[in-house]
């Protein structure tokens, strides 16, 4: 990672997140060049060394999440709980959120602000292939499978014929050698760029159930508000009460 570190500090980037390890080995390094660190945890555990290590804040992400929940399984209704407990520094929560609704229960949780990476995966401006956009579009929650665990790298993915095979032949005790083919970068390209359900995985968060529409981020960021206020109007009845 040397050279991400060296790219981010020459490109003059103020805010780095950090994930899948130990950021103590950059920690000075990105201090040094007065740059924010925010690192990704799955678990208090692992959220309180970040802090201790001087990170500025911390996205903590529940087993919902897409991608990587790491090995508690611990929803991000809970987590979210337990670390603004155990924290002082902010905290993002990641893992089931893709409305205005569910922006909400992160801030009444006690949560900083949100960490959505679902809900983007079907805006316009995306990259990814019109054909998995369209398919994502009748997946509902039950669409998620895990993947990856026979490497210790469990990942939540779109649940697809291919994601499938890869799961059972995890089971039945397959090499890394067999399952490479499944997970490795140009599998994934030929998924994302070609729009070739039969190739790669796709991280996928549960939240990908209320997500039925492909809109531009300006607007997918219009609806979640919206929606947050309408919400917020009809707990307090009407009555308006101001963001601090």
């Amino acid at each position: 990672m040397d050279e991400f570190i060296d790219g981010a500090i020459e490109a003059g980037i103020s805010v780095v997140f950090t994930s899948g390890n130990n950021p103590e080995p950059f920690m000075k390094q990105l201090k040094d060049n007065d740059i924010k660190v925010i690192h990704v945890a799955s678990s208090v555990r692992f959220a309180k060394k970040a802090e201790l290590l001087g990170c500025d804040a911390v996205v903590v992400n529940g087993y919902e999440c897409g991608g990587h929940p790491g090995k508690n399984d611990t929803t991000s209704l809970t987590l979210i709980q337990k670390a603004t407990q155990e924290l002082s520094i902010p905290i993002i929560a990641a893992g089931g959120f893709s409305t205005g609704k569910s922006v909400l229960a992160a801030l009444a949780l006690g949560a900083d602000g949100v960490q959505m990476g679902t809900r983007f995966l079907m805006a316009k401006e995306n990259q990814l292939h019109q054909n998995v956009k369209e398919h994502l579009i009748n997946s509902t929650e039950i669409d998620t499978i895990m993947v990856k665990k026979s490497i210790g790298k469990m990942a939540r993915v779109l649940k697809t014929s291919h994601a499938i095979e890869l799961a059972q032949k995890e089971e039945h005790g397959a090499a890394f050698e067999e399952i490479f083919p499944y997970i490795s970068g140009e599998s994934y390209s030929e998924l994302i760029h070609n729009g070739n359900l039969s190739s790669g995985v796709i991280a996928l968060g549960q939240t990908i159930g209320p997500i039925d529409d492909i809109k531009s981020t300006a607007e997918i960021m219009e609806e979640i508000v919206d929606d947050y206020k309408s919400r917020l109007l009809h707990l307090t009845g009407g009555r308006t009460i101001p963001l601090q």
